[in-house]
C-alpha cells in the first residue's frame, strides 16, 4: 500500500456535530475544575443525561452528584428578549427531574465560546404554567438566558451540598420501617434545611412538659413549641397548659393567655390542682397587663385557697401580706405558717418557701427593734435621758437569724430550685438594705437643718456594692432562663441599692433595663410600680422623707412645748407675788414636779377630778391629810391611782410637759395657789 492509498482509504466519516459535542464537553469539564468537582460522562445506555457532576468538599468526594443535559450550537440567533431558544423532549425533562437532585440544561455556543444554563425544575414549572391542563406536547422549547460563569458554578457547589444534606435528612425521616407512622405525621423543613417531625415534637411536650416546667426549662419549652406547628387536629389541654405556663414565666403574657384560653376548652383533661394553677397564672397575667385590677385578683384568689398545693402558697403569701399590713402579729403569722407546714401536701419545696417568709418576718422584727433602739439612742444623745446600753439589739437574736439564714440557703441550694434559692438571698439582702438605711438616716439627719448626711462606713459601702452585684447576677440568671417576674424583682432591689449608694448612673442603667422589658412585653400592670420607684419611691427615700417630716413636726411641737414652759414659769411667778388667803380649812398638796399648792378644803373634790385621781387614790390622799403630812401627787401618772411616787418621777415622755402645763393651768383656774416652787423651766 502506497502512502497515497493509505491517506485515501475508506474510513468512517467524522461530522461537525460530533466535533462540536466533544469540544463542548471538554470546555465544560474545564469550567468544573477537579478541586471542587468530579466530571463523569454518561455514555452507556444514554437516555437523556450527558453527564453527572459529583461535588467535592474539603478534598473529599461526597457522592453528591447532579445530572445535566448538554446541548451545543455553532451559532445562535437571539430572541427579542435576548434569550436563546432550544427544543427538548418533554420526556427528557421528566427524566432529569426523577433523580431528586437539581438538574441542569446547559447550552454551548461555539462562536461565542460561552455556556448558558437553565435549571430543569424551572423549565418544568414554565411547562406546567403554559399547559395547566397537563396536555403536554412531545417537545418543549427552553429559552436560555442565564450565562454560566465562575460565580454561578460557586453557587451551584454550595446549593448542591445543601440539597444533599436535605435529601439525606428526609431519607432518614422517611425510613420505610416508619411508613405507617409518618404517613400521618407532618414533616417540617426549615430555612437551614433542618427537617423534623412536628408530631414528634408535639408528643414530646405532652409527655415531658410537666417535667420541663418543674426544672424551670421555660425557654426550651417555647423553642420546642415553635417546631410543633402545624398542630394536629386534636390538641390536649396539657399541651396548652405547658406552653402557656412557660410563656407566663418568660413574661409573654398575651401568649400565655391564648394557650390558657384554649386549654380551658378541655379543662377536664387537667388535674384539679393544675386547673387551679392555670387560673392563678391567668389572674396574674391579666393584672400585669393591666386588664384587671388588684381588687378583682384578690377576690378571685380567695376562691383558690382550698387548692391542695397552690392553696398552701397562697395562704403563706396572704398571711405575709396581712403581717406587713399590721393585721397579723408575728405570733399569729407563725401559727398560719405552722398550719401550712402541718399540711400533708406540703413538700420540701413548699417548706422552704414557708421558712423563707418566716425568716423575712424575723428580719423585719429585728429591723423594727433596731429602729426603736436608734430613736431611743438619738433621744439619749440629744437629752441625756435613758440608758444607751438598753438600746442595743440582743446578740443572740442576731446570731439566731444569721444561723437560720445560712441553714435555709444550704437547704435551698440542695433542693436545686433556683427560684427558692434566689428568693432566700434576695430577702436576706433586702433585710440588710433596710437595716443599713435605718441606721444611716436616723443617725445622719440634722434636726436643725432637716438635711441628711450619710454616715456609711467604707466597709458598709463595700458590702452594699457587693450585694448590688450579686442581685444583678441573680437578675441575669433569671433573664437567661426567662423568669421575667423574678428578673424584675431582682432589678428593683438592685436599683434601690445603687440609688442608696448614690451610684445614679448605675441605677439609671438598671431602670432603663426594666422600662425596656416592660415596654417590649406590654407589662402595663408594672408601669406604675416602676415609675413610683423611679420618682422618689425607693424604700430609703420614702423612709428619709418620713423621718424629716416627723422631725419637722417635732420642731413645731418643740416650739409649742417651749411656750408651755414659759407660761408655767409665768404662772409660778404670779403666784409668788400674791398673798395667799388665810383659809379656814387649808389643804396642802405636793404636786410633783410643780411644787406645793394650797387651797380651801371645800374645793378638794374639784382638785381630785381635775388631777384625774381614782377613788382608791382619793382615799389614799385623804388618809395622809389626816396626819400632819403633805400628800405627794405624781402627775406623770394619768390616772393617779395612789398617793406617793408610784411609777417614779422620771420625765422621759415627750407629752409629759403637756400634762404638766394642763395641770398647772387648771389648778390656777380653780383657785389653787403655788406656795413653794420645785422647778423652773429654762
Amino acid at each position: 500500500m502506497t502512502r497515497e492509498e493509505f491517506d485515501n482509504q475508506a474510513l468512517p466519516q467524522s461530522d461537525e456535530n460530533s466535533n462540536l459535542e466533544t469540544e463542548s464537553r471538554n470546555a465544560l469539564r474545564a469550567m468544573f475544575g477537579p478541586n471542587d468537582f468530579e466530571f463523569r460522562d454518561e455514555y452507556q445506555l444514554d437516555k437523556g443525561i450527558d453527564a453527572f457532576i459529583e461535588i467535592k468538599y474539603q478534598g473529599k468526594n461526597t457522592n453528591l452528584r447532579f445530572p445535566l443535559q448538554l446541548k451545543a450550537t455553532q451559532t445562535i440567533e437571539k430572541n427579542k428578549d435576548g434569550s436563546i431558544s432550544f427544543t427538548v423532549k418533554v420526556s427528557n425533562i421528566n427524566y432529569l427531574l426523577n433523580d431528586g437532585m437539581p438538574a441542569l440544561y446547559i447550552l454551548y455556543c461555539k462562536n461565542q465560546a460561552c455556556f448558558y444554563y437553565e435549571i430543569a425544575k424551572e423549565v418544568n414549572r414554565t411547562l406546567k404554567e403554559k399547559y395547566p391542563n397537563n396536555d403536554y406536547p412531545e417537545r418543549f422549547t427552553i429559552k436560555f438566558s442565564k450565562v454560566l460563569d465562575t460565580e454561578v458554578i460557586k453557587n451551584i457547589h454550595e446549593n448542591m451540598r445543601s440539597w444533599g444534606y436535605l435529601r439525606r435528612t428526609l431519607n432518614e425521616m422517611l425510613n420505610p420501617t416508619r411508613a405507617s407512622k409518618i404517613s400521618q405525621d407532618t414533616l417540617v423543613i426549615k430555612d437551614g434545611q433542618t427537617v423534623y417531625s412536628a408530631t414528634e415534637r408535639f408528643n414530646f411536650l405532652e409527655t415531658y412538659g410537666y417535667h420541663l416546667l418543674n426544672t424551670g426549662s421555660f425557654s426550651e419549652i417555647l423553642k420546642v413549641e415553635k417546631s410543633c406547628y402545624p398542630l394536629p387536629s386534636k390538641v390536649s389541654a396539657i399541651f396548652h397548659f405547658v406552653c402557656g405556663t412557660a410563656a407566663h414565666y418568660t413574661g409573654k403574657f398575651y401568649h400565655s393567655l391564648e394557650h390558657f384560653k384554649k386549654a380551658a376548652k378541655n379543662l377536664a383533661e387537667l388535674h384539679p390542682e393544675v386547673q387551679h394553677m392555670m387560673r392563678y397564672y391567668t389572674l396574674h397575667a391579666k393584672l400585669t397587663l393591666g386588664i384587671i385590677d388588684s381588687e378583682k385578683v384578690a377576690n378571685a384568689i380567695d376562691q383558690l385557697m382550698d387548692s391542695q398545693y397552690l392553696g398552701l402558697q397562697l395562704k403563706i403569701e396572704k398571711a405575709y401580706e396581712s403581717y406587713c399590713m399590721g393585721e397579723l402579729s408575728e405570733t399569729n403569722f407563725q401559727k398560719s405558717i405552722d398550719l401550712v407546714l402541718a399540711d400533708p401536701h406540703c413538700d420540701e419545696s413548699m417548706n422552704l418557701i414557708a421558712e423563707s417568709y418566716m425568716l423575712s418576718v424575723v428580719g423585719d422584727r429585728l429591723n423594727d427593734q433596731l429602729l426603736d433602739n436608734l430613736l431611743r439612742y438619738r433621744h439619749w444623745q440629744e437629752t441625756g435621758l435613758g440608758d444607751p446600753e438598753k438600746f442595743r439589739l440582743r446578740n443572740e437574736e442576731i446570731k439566731s437569724y444569721n444561723d437560720r439564714l445560712a441553714e435555709l440557703q444550704d437547704k435551698a441550694k440542695k433542693d436545686k430550685n433556683p427560684f427558692t434559692y434566689h428568693n432566700v438571698n434576695l430577702n436576706s439582702m433586702r433585710v440588710n438594705y433596710v437595716k443599713t438605711f435605718y441606721t444611716d438616716i436616723i443617725l445622719g439627719v440634722d434636726r436643725r437643718t432637716l438635711t441628711h448626711t450619710s454616715t456609711l462606713t467604707d466597709e458598709e459601702k463595700e458590702r452594699l456594692v457587693e450585694q448590688a452585684n450579686v442581685v444583678g447576677k441573680i437578675a441575669e440568671v433569671n433573664e437567661q432562663i426567662s423568669a421575667s417576674a423574678n428578673m424584675i424583682s431582682a432589678l428593683s432591689l438592685q436599683y434601690e441599692l445603687l440609688h442608696f449608694l448614690k451610684d445614679f448612673n448605675g441605677a439609671n442603667q438598671v431602670m432603663e433595663k426594666m422600662e425596656s422589658a416592660i415596654l417590649e412585653n406590654d407589662w402595663h400592670g408594672l408601669e406604675d410600680k416602676i415609675q413610683k420607684l423611679k420618682n422618689g419611691g425607693t424604700s430609703h427615700e420614702t423612709f428619709e422623707e418620713t423621718v424629716i417630716k416627723s422631725l419637722s413636726k417635732s420642731k413645731e411641737l418643740d416650739e409649742e412645748r417651749r411656750k408651755m414652759k414659759q407660761e408655767i414659769n409665768l404662772m409660778n411667778e404670779e403666784d409668788s407675788q400674791v398673798n395667799v388667803p388665810n383659809y379656814k380649812n387649808k389643804v396642802n398638796l405636793q404636786v410633783f414636779h410643780l411644787g406645793i399648792f394650797c387651797f380651801e378644803e371645800t374645793i378638794l373634790e374639784n382638785v381630785f377630778e381635775m388631777l384625774n385621781i381614782t377613788p382608791e387614790g382619793k382615799a389614799d390622799v385623804i388618809r395622809i391629810l389626816k396626819f400632819p403630812a403633805i400628800p405627794i401627787i405624781n402627775i406623770f401618772n394619768d390616772p393617779i391611782q395612789c398617793e406617793g411616787p408610784a411609777g417614779g418621777f422620771g420625765m422621759e415622755r415627750p407629752d409629759s410637759i403637756v400634762r404638766l402645763y394642763r395641770v398647772r393651768r387648771n389648778l390656777k383656774e380653780i383657785g389653787v395657789y403655788l406656795v413653794k416652787s420645785q422647778f423652773y423651766f429654762k
